[in-house]
């Protein structure tokens, strides 16, 4: 049983790298139609079954929750499998991964050590602000000479692929890691200075922004949250470097002197970043967004109107079905498009008013007793885990805001990450703090024989 925990626990920390530095293109290794996403699933499977006493999670109430969710999304998946075949196993993905969350919960409940996780974050991720301006160079200059798995769509998917949307969560939970565990974890050397970090961050974002509305969105919001929890000379030190980076973009806006990236109607440019900014709230003239936007609404409407209002209103439409097509919305020739860009609404749609009620309890469910037990950590002085209460929410935060605008956890390389931390969620929710603002740990673990190393990720007993 150490073994497939051990194993999965590898394996785990090699797809989410592989999902946020290659995104689509780490997604499509494997053998169509299965993937290595298939291969997670799996193994946190046997994570479960292997070991029955992780039942005991489902007496904690958001676990109930999440087991319900899944067991609702089972009852619409199975009766269309016939029908709609491997297309219906493909679609379900956004709630069977939910077991990735539960293999989570179940590692930390069982002594994984949050400050082995931190540190594998910091140092894997810490390159990431690095790697996006280089990605993004590459996918725009390279073009059609980039090496593709031949087995995706459109003629094969390219083994770097650069979205907007993905790497601005990813940059949220990069900043409050900055902000709010850094300073907490002495210890732990970051791979890069917070003077190389903080500047390469702003051009990611600036990149970011450009490309993706939803994306620079989340990151706002879930940024804010971060910067409003940290320590106020982290924050005042961060606020030095950003207000810097603005002055100097503004000045080189005026004077037309920073370099430009035209990708369709869009430019890659401080203007473009702007005009992204003004387009979320109000319709901007000839920007092609505007009218994506008015699509996106006028879908989103017609399931709100068969489901609340209609005759879907108890079980959805099932998984399997194209949603665009049958709603009547696609507008692919070949007919990929199979979700309305919203993951919130792809429930509502597929499960019905029942399962999109659980989805949202489970999430706010999730989200407030993560910030109850934020704040009893701070009580009792637990800096280091009250700050990755923190960088969770931040990052849960923002990956929920871009699934509102984004096929983001219908797919494996927002969908990993975001069960993936749910779990840690989870996890950290179920850490009982005792009086002397130590980790109680459940099921008769013994305090004083949990891991100090923190880069191993061995499963203690």
């Amino acid at each position: 049983m150490k073994i497939i925990e051990n194993f999965y626990s590898s394996l785990l920390c090699l797809t989410l790298i592989g999902y946020a530095y290659l995104n689509k293109g780490f997604a499509y290794i494997g053998i169509t139609p299965f993937y290595i996403d298939s291969l997670i699933f799996v193994t946190a499977f046997l994570v479960l079954i292997l070991r029955p006493r992780c039942l005991r999670l489902i007496t904690d109430p958001t676990v109930a929750l999440l087991f319900l969710f899944i067991i609702w999304g089972a009852a619409r998946t199975f009766p269309f499998v016939e029908t709609y075949g491997i297309d219906t196993l493909r679609d379900s993905v956004i709630w069977s991964w939910g077991v990735v969350a539960l293999a989570v919960a179940h590692l930390v409940r069982q002594g994984l050590p949050l400050h082995a996780i931190a540190s594998w974050y910091g140092k894997t991720m810490g390159w990431f602000v690095v790697w996006i301006p280089v990605a993004f160079l590459i996918y725009i200059t390279m073009g059609d000479m980039l090496l593709r798995w031949p087995w995706g769509p459109e003629g094969g998917v390219p083994i770097v692929v650069f979205k907007g949307g993905d790497v601005g969560v990813q940059l949220a939970g990069i900043l409050a890691f900055i902000l709010v565990m850094t300073p907490v974890m002495p210890n732990s050397r970051p791979m890069l200075p917070t003077w190389i970090t903080l500047p390469c961050w702003l051009v990611s974002v600036l990149v970011a922004a450009s490309i993706n509305r939803g994306g620079f969105l989340a990151l706002l919001i879930a940024s804010s949250f971060a910067c409003y929890c940290a320590r106020l000379q982290r924050v005042a030190a961060s606020g030095l470097v950003i207000g810097l980076f603005v002055l100097l973009s503004a000045f080189g806006s005026a004077f037309d002197i920073l370099p430009e990236y035209k990708r369709g109607d869009r430019v890659i440019s401080v203007e473009q970043m702007y005009t992204n900014i003004q387009s979320i709230f109000s319709d901007v003239d000839n920007y092609g967004g505007t009218g994506t936007k008015h699509w996106r609404l006028e879908w989103w409407d017609s399931i709100i109107a068969y489901t609340f209002d209609g005759d879907y209103f108890w079980t959805g439409k099932g998984f399997g079905v194209n949603l665009a097509d049958d709603d009547g919305f696609q507008v692919t020739a070949d007919k990929s498009l199979r979700s309305p860009h919203n993951g919130h609404l792809t429930i509502l749609a597929r499960m019905g008013v029942p399962g999109f009620s659980v989805w949202i309890l489970f999430l706010l469910t999730l989200l407030y007793r993560l910030w109850k037990r934020y704040k009893k950590w701070k009580h009792l002085g637990e800096d280091f885990q009250a700050g990755a209460c923190i960088w969770v929410m931040t990052f849960l935060g923002a990956a929920l805001i871009n699934a509102t605008f984004d096929v983001y956890i219908e797919g494996p390389m927002g969908g990993i990450w975001f069960w993936s931390v749910a779990g840690l969620a989870i996890g950290l929710i179920n850490q009982r703090p005792v009086a002397n603002g130590s980790v109680r740990y459940p099921m008769r673990m013994n305090p004083d024989a949990r891991p100090t190393n923190a880069n191993s990720f061995r499963i203690s007993r």
